[in-house]
């Protein structure tokens, strides 16, 4: 504990004292890295060059942060140093916060058009008042009001009323909104091809719906689409607008020119170095010669390509012919890619207080035979055992937002209690419910992994239940889950993720072990501030066996370890025999709460965590009890592209269960949930 206390004192020292640009005296509640931040342009240029200006400039955006917190009072007054040797060369800014103006009752005056709650909504003034939102205010009630039909909609500048400390502000909005309009008609005039009239007449807008300021210019973008997406890309929709204010009417024309159609004529490809002909013409199965060349086929493809990943650049040009005797232009498609690098071998290294020292290395190809394959293959090892893994894994044979794949394993290990080997098969294939976004939230998962495994050197036998020798086990799973997390998976700050699942290993598919299990876990993160994210995260499996009561050293479920309470080494926590070996479980249910503080602005991929876990491991089935395992603790966390690097020491505030010591730490990559 002494240990980590030295290294977070040290790093908060260097981080603190490294970068100065000003010196900021007078504030109390913004940060003094905040106000530089803000400032960093300015600030930057004033050590460049020395210039008065610049310090008014840095002075104006620490007074805008500071109104942007709701200080609308503030003074900030920037002074040049002293010269050497009275001065160190950084300028001095003097803070006057003032009181923090909180905002009061919203009222509205005059000829509204919309509700009192719509309205409010549509100010978005926040609970602190601010400069910016009390003269935006005005500008977005117009806008909403204009967008619901009110298209003289007019809106006088906020009123603001103090109390006498200039804390709380009331503030009054008078509004004159005008009549509704509706569309009278739109009106299309078509040169050309004659056959089109029916289906751009289709896109027209019904008489007597709202008016706003965009109706016309959406309109128009439909007809242009429509045209684009039959060959006619270089089609023109000019608009025009009457407006009857006297009978609150509006009437569009719309001239349509379609031009020449284009046709497809051959589709060419060029660079894409390793990518396969047959790969790229999955993704342009749609553009076939002799069909119209469709915009928003070619948009597809384009995005379909884009959308794997493999390439840094996706870009199109298309190259008119000849006139053919039906007077359509024939057009050859130029398909252009630039690959991104597709190789690659990562290297990872950690410490436990378990496994102690441990690495690993991975060599995956995304792009293996220029199909988009995604081969793995890796080993690692620790003072406690070695594995191995090799995978294969295909995104596209299926159809868009579907995936199969298939990956073998090798693993022996030595853990608290018995030593283990295992040789296993996975076949996994997932079907995403948006596949045309990334991320997708929802994915539902299926899976059948053939195991044979070993359990030796059994310090904790339960009687009767031990499996001599090998076992295999057979099992069908599927899981659901969402995931919204933001911004990365490997590194989220705000967001949600739920995963349900279910599998079954039966005799019928060739397990000698048959057991089911159901699983649940849920995790939450928000970011309440640039400097802080809250996580929670809880998760439980149960396992219940098909006959005997209970399973293999090797299937039964134990917590402990860098991913789940923190304070036990890895599966150290659990119903234990009469000589204090773990002897795992059939029900495990643990929690994690962790807050991640950024205390340097100008450092955010460094964190300092605190976290409070707990969790506990029942001997039964669909049964939870027993005395929990806890640890409150705290860590150090640097982010990294791959995932952060994380130091955490967790201490056992209760009862230590039988573990030998009341604490761990663990050095390991990723977060623990």
């Amino acid at each position: 504990m002494r240990t980590l206390a030295i290294i977070l004192v040290l790093v908060a020292l260097w981080l603190s004292g490294c970068g100065d640009q000003a010196r900021i005296s007078g504030n109390s509640v913004v940060t003094r890295g905040d106000l530089e931040a803000a400032a960093r342009r300015p600030l930057a240029a004033w050590h460049e060059h020395q210039r008065a200006t610049d310090l008014v400039d840095a002075s104006a955006d620490m007074r805008a942060r500071l109104d942007e917190q709701g200080y609308v009072s503030a003074e900030v007054v920037g002074t040049p140093p002293p010269p050497p040797p009275e001065g160190d060369g950084l300028p001095l800014f003097t803070i006057n916060e003032g009181p923090r103006a909180a905002l009061g009752e919203v009222t509205f005056g005059g000829d509204t058009g919309l509700g009192r709650t719509r309205l409010r909504e549509l100010a978005a003034l926040g609970p602190w008042l601010t400069s910016s939102s009390i003269s935006d205010a005005p500008k977005r009630i117009a806008s909403g009001l204009r967008r619901a039909g009110h298209l003289q909609a007019r809106v006088a500048q906020a009123q603001v009323r103090w109390n006498d400390t200039r804390t709380l502000a009331d503030v009054h909005l008078v509004i004159q909104a005008g009549p509704r309009f509706l569309l009278a008609e739109e009106h299309l005039d078509l040169e050309g091809d004659l056959t089109l009239r029916s289906g751009l007449a289709a896109l027209l807008d019904v008489p007597g719906i709202t008016s706003h300021p965009r109706l016309a210019s959406e309109a128009a973008a439909r007809l242009r689409a429509h045209l684009a997406d039959r060959g006619y890309r270089q089609a023109s929709v000019e608009v025009e607008q009457e407006i009857d204010a006297a009978r609150a009417r509006v009437s569009v024309r719309l001239r349509v020119r379609p031009g020449v159609r284009q046709t497809v004529s051959a589709v060419q490809v060029s660079g894409g170095r390793r990518t396969s002909r047959s790969f790229v013409d999955r993704h342009l199965r749609e553009l076939q010669p002799g069909q119209p060349l469709s915009q928003a086929k070619l948009d597809q493809a384009v995005s379909g390509l884009t959308l794997t990943g493999l390439y840094r650049r996706v870009q199109v040009e298309t190259i008119a012919g000849e006139a053919a005797p039906d007077g359509s232009i024939p057009t050859t498609v130029e398909l252009k890619l630039k690959e991104n690098p597709s190789k690659r071998v990562d290297l990872s290294v950690g410490y436990g207080s378990y496994e102690q020292l441990r690495a690993g290395v991975e060599y995956v190809d995304d792009h293996l035979f220029g199909r988009g394959l995604r081969f793995n293959t890796g080993v690692n090892g620790s003072l406690k055992g070695w594995g191995s893994d090799i995978g294969l894994l295909d995104p596209y044979l299926l159809g868009p937002g579907r995936t199969i794949g298939v990956a073998f394993a090798y693993s022996e290990r030595e853990e608290p209690a018995f030593e283990h080997e295992e040789y296993s098969a996975t076949l996994t294939a997932t079907q995403k419910a948006r596949p045309r976004f990334d991320p997708v939230p929802y994915e539902l998962r299926a899976t059948y992994t053939f195991t044979r495994e070993e359990d030796f050197a059994i310090e904790a036998p339960l009687p009767g239940e031990e499996q001599d020798g090998d076992y295999t086990t057979s099992a069908i799973g599927f899981s659901l889950r969402r995931d919204a997390r933001e911004p990365k998976i490997i590194d989220p700050e705000r967001g949600t993720y739920a995963q349900i699942g279910a599998l079954v290993s039966a005799k019928p598919l060739g397990a000698e072990i048959e057991f089911s299990e159901f699983s649940a876990s849920a995790f939450g993160a928000i970011d309440p501030a640039p400097w802080l994210v809250a996580t929670v995260h809880v998760s439980g499996t149960t396992r219940e066996p098909f006959e005997g009561k209970s399973l293999p050293i090797g299937e039964r479920l134990f917590l402990g370890g860098e991913d789940s309470v923190r304070s036990f080494t890895r599966d150290d926590l659990g119903p234990r025999d009469v000589n204090g070996d773990p002897t795992g479980g059939l029900t495990r249910l643990y929690g994690n709460i962790e807050l991640r503080w950024r205390p340097f602005s100008r450092h955010r991929a460094f964190e300092i965590a605190t976290f409070y876990d707990i969790g506990m491991v029942h001997p039964d089935p669909w049964r939870v009890g027993g005395p929990p395992g806890q640890a409150i603790g705290a860590g150090l966390r640097y982010r990294t592209p791959v995932g952060p690097i994380r130091l955490d020491y967790g201490y056992n505030p209760g009862d230590r269960l039988g573990a030998e010591d009341p604490w761990a730490l663990h050095l390991a990559v990723g977060f623990a949930f």
